[in-house]
């Protein structure tokens, strides 16, 4: 079970700030990180706009874009409940799906031969995901409208808080961050288009020259990258861990549970460098009610606002469990 640790030392930091992850996890991912982003707010913890620094994967990179230009978590809701709706609809989207996917079958083919002469050089030390990546073939879905929603966004709102958007590097398999509104950085739309390329589904993104694909493909929180972020209290919105597994007999849900016992394990590492470094943290992960309404297909469009809801209730209650430290300034 993931839970908040107590803070093994004193922050360095003098002021007080808070520190945002929004992991990754497809189209349920991130209708159940709204619901999750609502129970922070109702709760009068922060608002999720107002954060000091926001680390956004794949998915939760769309959500941490939104949330930089000013969208908040309610707006977020709405759009999905009522697509002709709210801030979204007024840019003249429907967003019922927040990915806006479109992927049909890839090309054949491998994906990224050099990572894969990365793995063969080192086929023990090579992490599963970069042979997964590697051997995926290049993936024909377009994320084009996802990349006009985020442009035009942005141009009309501008980004506010200070954004971290994780990728990997499609030949090398390292992770790479982009800070966008900074000097030499790519676009918003850019970076987020690239932090939600799945291999296999979606083609890489190159920028300057380099091919980025999804930012899950080492770490789907990469919670990590807020140790130099000058926060004290981190909140981390991780829709692809769990806060308790069960043993189910279908090898589908099996073979899902698997990947979450994976995720948490090293969201839990994560958790462990944050406290350490005297950073208290908050982790939102879904419970058994959660991953009932959730299902094994994070794409499956049809169970969003159930998970919206369920996400809401449980993440509230876990909330009221364990309420973030959040210091106030002097």
């Amino acid at each position: 079970m993931l839970t908040r640790g107590d803070a093994k030392s004193t922050p360095t930091n003098s002021a007080p700030g808070i520190g945002l992850v929004l992991g990754a996890g497809g189209v349920l991912g991130a209708c159940w990180s709204i619901g999750a982003l609502r129970a922070l707010e109702t709760a009068g913890h922060c608002d999720p706009r107002d954060c000091d620094a926001i680390v956004g994967t794949s998915s939760g990179a769309v959500l941490s874009a939104m949330l930089a230009c000013g969208i908040g978590a309610q707006d977020l809701d709405t759009s999905q409940r009522c697509p002709d709706e709210g801030i979204l609809a007024e840019h003249g989207f429907n967003c019922a799906n927040p990915l806006l996917l479109r992927s049909p079958l890839s090309f054949p083919g491998l994906g990224s031969p050099r990572l894969l002469a990365r793995c063969l050089a080192n086929p023990l030390g090579a992490p599963l995901l970069h042979w997964c990546t590697a051997l995926a073939p290049c993936g024909r879905g377009s994320l084009g409208a996802l990349h006009e929603l985020v442009e035009h966004i942005a141009g009309s709102r501008g980004a506010g808080s200070p954004l971290n958007v994780v990728t990997t590097d499609y030949d090398s398999g390292r992770r790479e961050v982009f800070h966008p509104g900074t000097d030499d950085a790519p676009s918003l739309a850019e970076a987020v288009v690239a932090s939600c390329s799945v291999p296999g589904l979606f083609p890489p993104v190159t920028i300057a020259d380099r091919r980025y694909v999804d930012g899950a493909v080492g770490s789907s929180t990469n919670a990590d990258l807020l140790l130099d972020q000058g926060v004290d209290t981190a909140v981390v919105v991780a829709p692809m861990a769990a806060n308790s597994l069960d043993r189910p007999l279908s090898p589908v849900t099996h073979a899902e549970r698997l990947l979450r016992r994976r995720v948490t394990s090293r969201l839990t590492a994560e958790v462990a460098q944050l406290e350490e470094a005297g950073i208290s943290t908050t982790v939102l992960a879904p419970t058994a009610e959660d991953l009932a309404a959730i299902g094994v297909n994070m794409l499956n469009c049809s169970r969003r606002l159930s998970v919206m809801d369920t996400a809401l209730r449980t993440t509230g209650q876990q909330l009221e469990e364990r309420p973030p430290r959040i210091r106030t300034a002097i």
